[in-house]
């Protein structure tokens, strides 16, 4: 078992919030694409803030912003069943592109956590 210690921090909120703005002024450093448009980030991803000689890690992750919490909230309650997960990999995809990228930033920015 490893003593190093992984924390992830994820910026997650609505779209055209300025999520990439605050991890570029955290980061020290441009990342990403920033405008004054929605859905302008379109894949999440992760930035290392800091890491120790002995491997301990702060990450950072931007997602990209979503436009319905109430929906994602339940887009992400319904994973676990089967109607629910062909809702969030199968309709959205094409329905609802918009609560599918929250879905999964929120999915890879939790799974990173672990």
């Amino acid at each position: 078992m490893s003593d190093r210690a992984d924390v992830a921090l994820s910026l997650i909120s609505h779209t055209n919030a300025g999520k990439t703005t605050l991890a570029r002024t955290l980061l020290d450093r441009d990342i990403g694409e920033v405008r004054d448009a929605a859905h302008v980030t379109q894949e999440a991803s992760i930035h290392t803030l800091i890491e120790t000689p002995e491997g301990d890690r702060l990450s950072l992750w931007d997602t990209p912003g979503f436009g319905d919490s109430a929906r994602l909230a339940k887009r992400l309650a319904q994973q676990s069943s089967p109607v629910g997960w062909f809702l969030t990999q199968v309709w959205d995809r094409y329905r609802d592109r918009i609560t599918r990228d929250g879905v999964r930033a929120v999915g890879e920015a939790t799974f990173a956590a672990r």
